[in-house]
């Protein structure tokens, strides 16, 4: 029975090898599609690649304090032949250890930033499609999480905006009751 299930397995990826071949047709044996190449949405996110000092802001509940502050670092990297960028973030929330990490991206046949993060606090990782309106500099991403309080889903937003090649912004805000307010900013700060 063993024996039989192998034969079928390894005919079955011989055979979707073969069919697929067709969609890998450059010379580097990937991404036949232009669509499915890095463009030029991709190579904003690269100019991401290094590490990065990040000045972090929570607000928990009152959006009219300044919000708590603390201190945080970044790197990113360009992975899988330049369609994403990943990052791994290391700091402090709330006075304890904070990890996290995340993917970046651009699909570019649903023509939508994709933003994908999970982290030590939590068991929910968050999975982000984004719009722009001016061509990458800022990126807006929509979106609805279980409710960290209590039952049902949350309404969040995140912008991430470009300021330069050297810095950028990433806010969180949330909607309760009704009433959006800002919980989280992020600065980040090329390191020299």
């Amino acid at each position: 029975m063993k024996t039989k299930f192998a034969a079928v397995l390894a005919a079955t990826a011989v055979a979707c090898v073969f069919f697929a071949r067709p969609l890998w047709s450059d010379e580097n044996g990937a991404g036949g599609d232009d669509r499915e190449k890095p463009g030029p949405e991709h190579r904003r996110l690269a100019k991401l690649e290094g590490k990065w000092d990040v000045s972090c802001k929570f607000w928990m509940g009152d959006p009219k304090t300044d919000g708590q502050p603390s201190q945080a670092t970044s790197e990113f990297k360009v992975i899988l032949d330049g369609r994403y960028v990943q990052q791994d973030f290391n700091g402090t929330f709330m006075g304890a250890p904070y990890h996290g990490m995340g993917t970046m991206g651009y699909d570019r046949v649903s023509k939508k930033y994709t933003n994908y993060w999970m982290d030590n606090v939590s068991t929910t990782p968050m999975y982000l499609l984004g719009t722009t309106g001016d061509d990458g500099k800022t990126v807006e991403y929509p979106g609805e999480m279980a409710n960290p309080m209590g039952e049902g889903t949350v309404k969040y937003r995140t912008v991430m905006t470009h300021k330069s090649d050297d810095e950028f912004t990433y806010e969180m805000y949330a909607t309760f009751d009704g009433k959006e307010s800002k919980g989280m900013e992020l600065t980040y700060t090329r390191k020299k």
